[in-house]
């Protein structure tokens, strides 16, 4: 399951550079370019449920004020032939 987002954050340039060094930790989470306080990302998960939990995790950090969903794809690759 895979899921590409776009976090809106808000902070120093400090707090910012620090929301996405632990971001970039995390081997489930692809980081793109911070931009004008956004930032895209990619994530990679077995189940749903575990988008759905990265989801929630980001948005409640300090620094991030708003995630949009771009894209979800659900289907299992043992579906894909």
């Amino acid at each position: 399951m895979i899921a590409s987002v776009m976090a809106t954050l808000d902070g120093s340039k400090l707090e910012l550079e620090s929301l996405v060094s632990l971001l970039s930790r995390r081997s489930e989470i692809e980081v793109g370019e911070l931009q004008n306080n956004r930032l895209p990302m990619t994530f990679e998960s077995p189940e749903a449920t575990g988008l759905e939990q990265l989801t929630d995790w980001i948005a409640d950090l300090p620094g991030v004020s708003q995630i949009d969903v771009i894209f979800v794809h659900l289907e299992s690759e043992d579906r894909v032939q």
